[in-house]
């Protein structure tokens, strides 16, 4: 612990001349023997609690011939905690551990350094840029620095929040959340370096839609809500419901389905029938409609069956085409009654 010596002046003048000074060294110091003047380093002073400065009595003894005389010279030093050669009573940083003594909590006892750690309040999404809300290393020493190692797409920027896109992170079964932690290192000379790892909770988001699964409505992407979906995190592809009409149609006279024969699983769907032989599916109802026209029919037919191509798109997913078949019977006299169950088929007045 080097001190400071607050005066140095002329400290032994004997009024005769051929006189000999002698001083004692005490604590580093001592009379030079040619200018009279007090010299040294003091050291090996015993400082309590906070002195700032103590004195230091260097013994002399000055003799000429017979005559002796025993004198004391008093020296103040200042007290230099940290040997920064600044003393105590004007060092804004008494300890020298880099916290200036207006925010030392401890300002005579070096603090070690300490990271500041903050976890993020603000959870991050899958895929999507991210800054925290806080600022996660706060170094209570103003010069230190620090190095963040990047994981999974997240670093600290020099701003000391965490900033980036998380990215590669591996999921399990039905796993919503899980945790990024970041390894930062603060160093600064003269200190101890500090290692802490920053936790950042991140939420899944499997479609990568922007929205996290805690809520998203459509956890897979597909179209279909998670509450109708059977399957809310597996992709499925498009369907279209087929539903075969279990009424039959007659030859030549208006028919609607009893069913709704196309029910896509996805909404926002596209459903386009090719017209066959008089018949289609209505675009609103979902029902087969038409008249049944344009059959041939051979011997004694009484019904056939017509196949409407259906087709069923929707962006995003694959096209879909069905069949929907239609039991047409034959009135093979037109008059609306089909043959199965007309007593006179041929409508020529004598009944079969």
């Amino acid at each position: 612990m080097d001190n400071h010596i607050q005066a140095m002046k002329k400290s032994s003048n004997p009024n005769k001349p051929g006189t000999t000074v002698t001083p004692t060294p005490t604590n580093g110091l001592t009379i030079d023997g040619t200018s009279g003047k007090v010299t040294g380093t003091p050291t090996g002073l015993t400082w309590n609690g906070d002195d700032t400065e103590q004195t230091v009595n260097i013994p002399v003894v000055i003799t000429k011939g017979n005559e002796k005389i025993n004198e004391t010279i008093p020296v103040v030093v200042q007290r230099d905690l940290d040997g920064d050669g600044t003393p105590d009573v004007s060092d804004d940083d008494i300890d020298g551990d880099g916290i200036p003594n207006e925010k030392d909590t401890t300002p005579r006892q070096v603090t070690p350094l300490d990271a500041g750690k903050v976890n993020p309040t603000n959870p991050a999404v899958e895929g999507q840029p991210y800054t925290s809300n806080e600022k996660v290393i706060n170094p209570n020493k103003d010069d230190a620095t620090f190095t963040a190692t990047p994981t999974n797409g997240l670093t600290v920027g020099t701003d000391g929040k965490v900033t980036g896109k998380p990215t590669g992170i591996t999921w399990t079964g039905d796993e919503t959340s899980t945790t990024v932690n970041i390894p930062v290192t603060v160093t600064r000379t003269g200190d101890t370096p500090v290692t802490v790892t920053i936790p950042v909770v991140v939420q899944r988001d499997l479609d990568g839609d922007g929205k996290p699964d805690v809520s998203d409505d459509d956890i897979d992407g597909d179209g279909i809500p998670n509450d109708q979906d059977p399957a809310p995190r597996v992709n499925d592809g498009l369907t279209a419901g087929k539903v075969n009409p279990t009424n039959p149609a007659v030859d030549g006279q208006p028919y609607t389905s009893n069913e709704k024969v196309i029910n896509p699983n996805k909404p926002g769907t596209t459903v386009t029938p090719t017209p066959t032989n008089g018949l289609t599916i209505d675009g609103t109802s979902g029902k087969v409609t038409g008249k049944p026209t344009g059959i041939t029919w051979t011997g004694d037919e009484t019904s056939k069956t017509v196949n409407i191509p259906v087709t069923v798109t929707r962006t995003g997913d694959t096209p879909v085409t069905v069949t929907i078949p239609v039991v047409v019977q034959r009135d093979l006299d037109g008059d609306g009654k089909p043959d199965v169950s007309d007593d006179d088929i041929d409508g020529d007045g004598i009944p079969k």
